[in-house]
């Protein structure tokens, strides 16, 4: 049994030492470098990381498609395989540091494992003037493969998912460990209700989602070769950790079953076009699906009773939180305003549990009761870039002007709930 369930919510991190295409590269100092093949692998590496390192700089730290150069550095099988080859990548835009390519390299090693086949180990480590001040950031193991005289790279996941179970659905693929107790019912409950949204969504698509299930998401990683990554072993609790993959349609449910639909929800909104503001698009799969593993029906409760022990906190001012300035007063400033100025999150003090996505799980209720799913869809679809173009948003589509808004909220949450 779960002894607590707490979100690890996807990290935003600062662009603070990215500013920079030239990496630091460090090599373990007890590797023989004069190895023929060690200098030829590493050198094909280095180069490897080097352009995608620039590309992703250029696209502001998310690719969505590798180039054919890319691509070049890569086993046909595996470019054949995935729709972005690189899953070392895929797997840390899913907990959104894509930046740790830009990060200090410290090269670890390379070993002979067959006639061709070769791994490398290595490490990120985060610049002393970014947000995790040169704290790790990922290991990782990578097989490379000497084909016809040329080095390619290859994805730990391809090997390690012929180990693994495999359930297949009209909308899912689950891949699961023998040890894992997999549920039949659960998962056809979830394939029924993918077809619902996407029905009810009008969303076409009908490519199948891999969805990759355990009882954490540290085995998970360990699938792609990673090693170790900046959120994981974050809690101390049993927490439940969730994960999409939007260039691969791959879902990472880690604790949370085989019927996690809010991650999903994530990856069939991918393709709707609309702003970069975030939260709407949580509170959106909160509310049609679950957070944290379970429904807006279990968490509206909780969120009744902070709103009403918190009757100072207002909800016209700041969605998503507010901050201290040095005399301990509250002030309300958009995140951007001000680099030193730490936000803190509206949460449950008792259970450090915080409330921005429910915030907008509610907004979505009412949009819902207003004019179903049509109404919802059209304030996901207007562009809000920030939180203020999402205040217009409301206003324009809901008619709540954005003083209002604080006591729309509260009293419609008290008086339907």
């Amino acid at each position: 049994m779960k002894i607590a369930l707490t979100c690890i919510f996807i990290f935003v991190l600062t662009f603070n030492g990215f500013s920079q295409i030239e990496r630091i590269v460090r090599i373990n100092p007890v590797l023989d470098t004069a190895n023929a093949d060690f200098k030829e692998i590493f050198d094909f590496w280095k180069n490897y990381m080097d352009k995608l390192n620039a590309k992703s700089i250029r696209t502001a730290g998310l690719l969505n498609r590798m180039d054919d150069e890319l691509k070049s550095y890569w086993d046909d099988n595996e470019t054949n395989t995935y729709s972005f080859v690189d899953l070392y990548y895929s797997f840390m835009s899913s907990i959104g540091n894509v930046w740790f390519t830009n990060d200090v390299e410290y090269f670890l090693g390379v070993a002979k494992r067959d006639s061709n086949l070769f791994e490398l180990k290595t490490i990120f480590v985060t610049r002393d003037d970014s947000f995790f001040k040169g704290f790790p950031s990922i290991m990782i193991t990578v097989p490379i493969q000497k084909i016809n005289g040329t080095f390619k790279l290859q994805n730990t996941f391809s090997s390690s998912k012929r180990q693994l179970k495999k359930r297949t659905f009209s909308n899912v693929i689950y891949y699961y460990p023998e040890t894992y107790s997999f549920i039949d019912s659960t998962a056809e409950s979830l394939n029924q209700r993918v077809e619902a949204f996407k029905k009810n969504f009008q969303i076409n698509n009908q490519d199948t989602i891999t969805y990759l299930v355990a009882n954490n998401k540290t085995e998970i990683s360990k699938w792609f070769g990673i090693e170790y990554y900046n959120v994981d072993f974050v809690s101390a609790s049993n927490t439940i950790q969730g994960g999409y993959i939007t260039n691969n349609k791959i879902i990472l449910s880690g604790g949370g079953g085989e019927n996690y639909l809010h991650e999903i929800i994530h990856l069939l909104l991918s393709e709707i076009q609309h702003g970069r503001y975030i939260y709407f698009e949580e509170g959106l799969a909160s509310y049609f699906s679950e957070h944290v593993g379970k429904p807006y029906s279990f968490h509206i409760g909780r969120f009744k009773e902070f709103l009403q022990q918190n009757s100072w906190i207002d909800l016209s001012k700041s969605l998503y939180g507010y901050s201290k300035d040095s005399t301990g007063s509250i002030i309300y400033k958009p995140q951007s305003d001000d680099a030193e100025m730490q936000l803190i999150r509206y949460r449950d003090e008792r259970s450090t549990y915080n409330f921005q996505y429910m915030i907008h799980a509610v907004i979505c209720d009412i949009a819902f009761r207003m004019g179903s799913y049509d109404k919802v869809k059209e304030l996901f679809r207007a562009k809000a870039d920030n939180e203020q173009d999402f205040y217009r948003n409301v206003e324009c589509i809901l008619g709540i002007e954005q003083d209002d808004l604080n006591n729309y909220l509260r009293d419609f949450v008290n008086s339907n709930y």
